[in-house]
């Protein structure tokens, strides 16, 4: 809600509230009428009102002395010449008012003749010289079409086809009707009009044109006022000659005449001589005749008189200028110096008592609270600090105990908040401040309880009080709730409340529980029995927990069909919904009035009576709540007032009701009597565009959306800018109060349902509709609240803008054609262009994806190479050994087999270029002794062929930063294409010099082969890209010099080609050679390889290394019962599988295993030092299986050696990080493999020697993963801990390890190599060389025990045997000789 939501709430109900009390600012007294007074409040011009019309849409028009004015029930419209409108009326003098069957209102005045288009919303003065200066006293508009003026200066009638006026002479009519002053005009119901003047008579023209003189009948000759009642009889009312009935009225001879004047003696006779006007009340056929001094009625079939607003009336009104029933029956008189007055006849059976005997002895009739006693009297709490009176309604009698300090004939009564009758007859009395007062039943006594002198009661303020079912009395006083059992027992429920609780109402539910409403708490629910809290459950609803829609309950009730309702101060109703255990506020979903619910009951018919801050109404709801009807009853229906107290409502033994409030007393005894449907169609009453009305448009304006008025269109038409409009209807129903009508309109086109706007809300708003046509539909309903289903239709086209209109979407269409040929013209051509291109592309892209492909073959081909070269590999190194007389073709064997392995590594990291994955790694080095060592390697394959190769250099040496790997790649590649090309005794030249000012090295391979055509060169560095090999007879994949290319790059350098037809080819390679050149991440600090260390096979450097690293490892790996270290291989290749089963078989004994699962099984069974396995496999691969045997542990002691075909340094790094402990990238030499397996199993037994001869125990001064580690650091501190305890055994150590002893017993010998006893014995004596450490001089015995020996002596052998000396020996090296160290310093 917005924040002055509130203010705005609050604003509107008081504006209604005063808009009810001028509805009916009049009392009626004992009147039958429900009467309104209009007046100047209102928006009358003026409150000296002429006459009264309601023309054939069901407006009233009032002609005043200061203009026109139209009513709709809710608006006053005035018309009248001022500055702001102009001359819109010949006069403001309006004097009378007649409508043709054109819906023209006629416009007399006292200066002239206005005519009003009611369709066009126009009034036209008509200007003619017979009219000036002279009043209109009455106009006629025939059911024919004439028009008739009667005026000061005679007759005339007005002709509209000659925009002329035809005054009735004595000669043109017969010499019948003198030209005198014309009073009044009535056209009968046979269509003769009668004609009534001043001073001259009565007339009358037949509908043959004949006019015809009626006998004189009052002396003065006046015929003031002429009336034909619903029996055809005419009458006739006279300037103070009284009123006349016409005998045989159509037989001048006769005519005869009844009169009736005033008589002072006589109550019963007319009012006054003077007669301005007669009507007659359609419901009771009442004759009702307006004079100088009030209305006097005329009863049928009666002779007598009845007054209202008669002389010597407080509220009396005089000269009643003109009287008339609306469509619906209602009466309406003009009165000058009064404005206008409305009489309904029709009774509701809504009894009003305004206790005037009680205002009479005690200066008000306000009842703020209301109840009964047994006895039938009314108990009225008064307003104003009144007190309590006691009112006796069958004989009106008053009474007040001045004995009562809340009586009302008490000197300074308390103000009574609650009065109630229990089942025992005594009456409860909850006062403001002055605590509770209990009346015994017969009167005679009573008791006075405050919060002083009773325990139980909550405070002084007794808001609320409730007898329940089982006879325990229920009180809500400030800040509490008690309850009081029939015992004299009691429960204060004041501790459940932090801050209080103030209690409107009390109520007890079908169920029997309580219901409490509050103004700051919402509705508690109590549900028990007992005098202790924790006996009943409570429950609160409010907002904070969105189970009641406000704070502020004012009133409960619980109805015959057992359902509890809730009233607040702000929120209006609420329904309580047992499924949802809350309340559902159904005040907005029912569109109810107000929102301020002062009092609720029921009837015997299941309906609610609800008084609230709009009137008191009556709601009828459905069996399943799912709708409901309401009928409203304001002080215009004879309420007491528009507002009723809170909590003044009772119902008696007899089922009546009495509602309370400022202005008296409602009694309800029985069902209303119900108002006739309404039959009145809804009418629209505005158009308004931006806010402003459509009367107030200019002319263009009004004719651009409707040239009809808004009650007459059928189609408004809005241009785009005025997009922005609201409708506004209303029924012109003045016999109920105006917001009894309930509305439902939509927009077709628009809305998705009907809307249901509030009763006081008669408009539906519309803005930014899109272009096009939609039908506004209203409807309403009657006065029992059922829809009528008669709808007023309004067409509403929204105009596009200029730029959406038809012909502006032609253009456009033309524009575009046009611009669409043009477009298809050049477009052809483009798409001619586009689709060479395209084609080109398209011959790139497949050239592309065949070099993807083909990329991928081979690298799939490379890694499936791999394996059997492996194979080769290894049968060429035992060849070697077994048969030493074949050493050349083993060179042979293994130069095939480098060459080999060379061109698939060349497809792996050509691969690698593709992916993006070359790494550069440079080192320092003589790049001379680089370039040397390559061109020494290559060398055979150039003699082969029959080539003369050559190398330069300058200087010497060249210390320089490089990678000597992609120099050995790019050198291999440039030397092998030339010796492709070149003929046989052709020359290839290699020169290497340095260029100091560019701190660069320039390599270039020349060759005098056939050379290449200038067309071709820039082709050659292209993926794929084969030359001239067919034209050659030569063999190429078409990736060499592409790799070659991306290696320069790589490497921060450039490569350049020169070669001319016939004379040769010339590549110079030309890289940096400074440190600085490179990328931190690019720099490898261990040495480059030199050309000692260059080789034609990679594997043989690995073996170096290994070889070299073998030299300073010491193999002391604790052997099998064999004598043999257990190997596990672990390859899918059954080949490759079988053939390192049988070479490596000699050195250990080998277990293998197809796959990793059937590798896992072999482990569980078998003690494995080291494992070999493959990378790539089917199922779980090398990486899973590393990292399974690594988490468990059983294996994770065992090193793990992966082969595999990838040779990225990325599958290097995962292999390292899934817990390998050594990686060889297939082709492997098999000397390799052997020196990586002895350099693992030697780090293993030289840590198990260090674990075995240091004295410390420190686990973290070895190398062991994590699950190692942790094993052994448990071990030790098991150890540890029962150092002492010569008896703790194997199987309690293996227990509380809590793994088995076998597993136990790997693990020790794997990771120190000692059984589990020796393992114990080497922790007790590393702990007592620690003990000797920290206690000097402490005795051998005394330390054998204390690290669990028996025997000392045993203990001295075991030291002895450990260290290599006796404990003395090693108390006297080391632990004296570092005191003695010690008192030196």
């Amino acid at each position: 809600m917005l924040p002055n939501s509130k203010f705005i709430t609050v604003f509107l109900t008081l504006t209604l509230c005063l808009f009810f009390q001028a509805y009916a600012s009049t009392p009626t007294g004992n009147s039958p009428y429900r009467t309104r007074l209009t007046s100047t409040y209102d928006g009358l011009p003026s409150d000296n009102v002429q006459q009264v019309l309601q023309d054939s849409e069901g407006y009233m028009w009032f002609a005043t002395h200061n203009g026109l004015a139209r009513y709709d029930g809710a608006r006053m419209t005035v018309f009248k010449s001022d500055i702001r409108s102009g001359e819109v009326l010949t006069n403001n003098n309006i004097t009378c008012l007649a409508e043709d069957k054109l819906n023209r209102i006629w416009i007399g005045t006292q200066e002239g003749l206005n005519v009003f288009d009611k369709k066009r919303s126009a009034i036209r003065r008509i200007i003619r010289p017979e009219l000036k200066s002279n009043t209109i006293s009455c106009l006629l508009a025939t059911r024919d079409g004439r028009i008739f003026v009667g005026s000061d200066q005679g007759l005339f009638e007005y002709l509209t086809d000659t925009d002329s006026l035809h005054l009735y002479t004595r000669e043109r009519s017969g010499d019948v009707m003198p030209q005198t002053s014309v009073k009044s005009l009535m056209e009968d119901s046979r269509g003769n009009i009668w004609i009534g003047t001043w001073n001259e008579g009565l007339y009358r023209l037949s509908t043959d044109g004949a006019f015809h003189s009626y006998p004189r009948f009052n002396e003065r000759k006046s015929a003031h006022v002429i009336f034909e009642d619903s029996r055809h009889r005419i009458w006739v009312g006279s300037w103070d000659c009284g009123l006349s009935m016409l005998r045989n009225p159509y037989d001048p001879e006769k005519v005869s005449w009844e009169n009736y004047t005033h008589d002072t003696s006589d109550p019963t006779s007319i009012s006054d001589n003077i007669i301005y006007s007669i009507s007659e009340d359609p419901s009771t056929h009442t004759l009702w005749i307006g004079t100088r001094k009030g209305v006097s009625l005329l009863h049928e079939s009666s002779t007598a008189f009845e007054h209202i607003y008669s002389d010597g009336n407080d509220n009396s009104v005089k000269e009643v200028t003109s009287i008339i029933h609306d469509r619906a029956g209602v009466m309406w008189i003009s009165i000058l110096e009064k404005g206008a007055m409305s009489f309904a006849s029709k009774s509701t059976g809504l009894n009003l008592d305004r206790l005037d005997g009680i205002r009479e002895r005690f200066g008000t009739n306000s009842v703020q609270r209301v109840s009964g006693d047994r006895q039938g009297r009314l108990w009225l709490s008064l307003g104003a600090n009144s007190g309590v009176a006691i009112y006796d309604m069958r004989d009106g009698s008053v009474s007040a105990n001045p004995g009562h300090p809340f009586s009302a004939a008490s000197a300074t009564p308390y103000t009574t908040q609650c009065i109630i009758q229990a089942s025992d007859g005594k009456m409860y009395v909850g006062t403001y401040d002055g605590g509770l007062y209990i009346i015994s039943s017969d009167g005679k006594t009573m008791e006075h309880h405050t919060r002083s002198n009773t325990p139980w009661l909550a405070g002084d303020r007794v808001s609320a009080i409730q007898e329940d079912s089982s006879g325990r009395m229920w009180f809500g006083a400030l800040p509490g709730l008690t309850v009081l059992m029939p015992d004299g027992t009691y429960c204060r429920f004041d501790s459940l409340f932090e801050e209080g609780i103030s209690v409107n109402s009390i109520v007890e539910g079908a169920d029997g529980c309580i219901w409490v409403g509050s103004k700051n708490l919402g509705v508690v629910r109590i549900d028990g029995y007992g005098t202790r809290t924790s006996a009943y459950s409570v429950k609160t609803y409010n907002p904070s927990g969105a189970s009641l829609n406000s704070t502020a309950v004012t009133v409960l009730y619980c109805d015959i069909s057992g359902r509890v309702w809730a009233g607040t101060s702000g929120a209006g109703l609420s329904l309580y919904d047992y499924t949802e255990d809350s309340f559902i506020p159904v005040h907005v979903k029912w569109n109810l009035p107000g929102d301020v619910i002062s009092s609720i009951l029921g009837d015997s018919a299941s309906n609610l009576w609800i008084g609230s801050n709009m009137g008191l109404y009556r709601l009828r709801v459905s069996p399943d709540n799912s709708t409901a009807s309401f009928k409203v009853f304001t002080s215009s229906d004879g309420a007491q007032d528009n507002i009723f107290s809170h909590n003044a409502a009772f119902r008696d033994y007899a089922g009546r009701m009495f509602f309370g409030g400022p202005h008296g007393l409602n009694i309800i005894s029985g069902e209303l009597t119900e108002d006739e449907s309404c039959s009145l169609p809804v009418t629209i009453t505005d158009i308004k565009v931006s806010g402003v009305s459509w009367e107030r448009m200019s002319d263009d304006e009004r004719d651009a959306v409707s040239q009809l008025a808004p009650g007459y269109t059928e189609c408004i038409r809005l241009n785009p800018s005025q997009n922005n409009f609201s409708i506004e209807f209303m029924v012109l129903d003045f016999l109920n109060n105006p917001l009894q009508p309930k509305y439902a309109y939509r927009l077709d086109g628009f809305d998705s349902g009907w809307q249901y706007p509030d009763a006081s809300r008669r408009f539906a708003y519309y803005n930014n509709l899109s272009p096009g046509e939609y039908t506004f539909r209203v409807m309403t309903s009657d006065a029992k609240g059922a829809w009528s289903g008669k709808e007023r239709t309004l067409k509403v086209i929204v105009e596009p803008s200029l730029w959406a209109t038809w012909w502006a979407k032609l253009i456009y269409l033309l524009i575009s054609l046009a611009a669409i040929y043009t477009m298809f013209r050049i477009s052809r051509t483009r798409v001619r262009r586009s689709n060479e291109l395209h084609l080109r592309e398209l011959e790139l892209e497949q050239a592309e994806r065949l070099n993807r492909d083909k990329l991928r073959f081979f690298t799939n081909v490379t890694h499936e190479w791999l394996t059997p070269l492996s194979i080769i590999s290894a049968v060429a190194e035992q060849m070697k050994g077994d048969t030493p007389e074949q050493k050349e073709y083993h060179r042979i064997m293994m130069n095939s087999v480098n060459r080999l392995s060379r061109l698939l590594q060349q497809v792996l990291e050509f691969r690698k270029a593709e992916s993006g994955n070359l790494r550069l790694r440079v080192s320092e080095g003589d790049l001379v002794a680089m370039v040397g060592g390559i061109i020494e390697n290559i060398m055979p394959v150039m003699k082969a062929r029959g080539l003369e190769c050559t190398f330069t250099h300058e200087p010497e040496q060249l210390k320089a930063w490089f990678d000597p790997d992609k120099i050995d790649k790019i050198l291999y590649n440039l030397l092998t294409n030339a010796a492709k090309y070149v003929l046989p005794e052709g020359k290839v030249s290699i020169k290497l010099e340095y260029v100091p000012e560019l701190s660069r090295a320039v390599i270039s391979v020349a060759d005098n082969g056939p050379g290449i055509p200038a067309q071709r060169v820039p082709d050659l560095f292209k993926r794929f890209y084969e030359g001239e090999h067919r034209r050659y007879s030569t063999s190429g994949n078409g990736i060499g010099l592409s790799l070659t290319k991306d290696l320069v790059e790589l490497h921060h350098g450039a490569i350049e080609v020169e070669s001319t037809e016939g004379v040769g080819t010339e590549f110079r390679v030309t890289i940096p050679i400074l440190r600085t050149a490179y990328h931190e991440n690019e720099i490898d600090n261990m040495p480059a390889m030199t050309l000692s260390t260059v080789s034609d096979s990679p594997q043989k450097n690995d073996t170096t290394t290994a070889e070299h690293t073998a030299v300073y490892e010491d193999r002391a790996v604790l052997p099998d019962s064999d004598g043999k270290e257990t190997l596990l291989v672990v390859e899918d290749d059954g080949d490759l599988l079988r053939l390192m089963s049988q070479l490596l078989s000699h050195d250990y004994t080998v277990l293998t295993a197809p796959s990793a699962e059937s590798a896992m099984k072999t482990l569980a069974a078998h003690d494995i030092n080291l494992i070999i396995t493959d990378m790539m496999m089917p199922g779980m691969n090398g990486l899973d299986f590393c990292r399974q045997a690594k988490s468990r542990i059983e294996s994770s002691h065992i090193p793990i050696l992966l082969l595999t075909a990838n040779a990225m340094e990325d599958a290097e790094v995962e292999a390292y990080k899934a817990g390998a402990d050594g990686f060889i990238p297939k082709p492997f030499s098999f000397t390799v493999l052997q020196a990586r397996i002895s350099n693992l199993l030697s780090r293993r037994s030289t840590s198990n020697r260090n674990f075995r001869e240091q004295f410390a125990t420190d686990v973290d001064s070895y190398v062991y993963t994590s699950l190692d580690e942790n094993f052994l650091k448990k071990s030790m501190e098991l150890i540890t801990a029962h150092i002492s305890d010569p008896d703790y055994s194997q199987t309690m150590f293996a227990k509380d390890m809590a793994i088995s002893k076998s597993t136990l017993f790997r693990k020790l010998k794997s990771l120190t190599g000692l059984s589990y006893s020796s393992f114990v014995r080497n922790i007790r004596l590393k702990t007592a060389c620690r003990i000797m450490g920290e206690k000097k001089g402490i005795r051998i015995s005394e330390l054998a025990y204390a690290v669990g020996f028996n025997d000392p002596k045993y203990f001295s052998l075991c030291f002895k045997k450990e260290f290599g000396m006796l404990p003395s020996e090693y108390i006297e090296r080391f632990v004296n000789k570092d005191t003695a160290t010690d008192e030196q310093q």
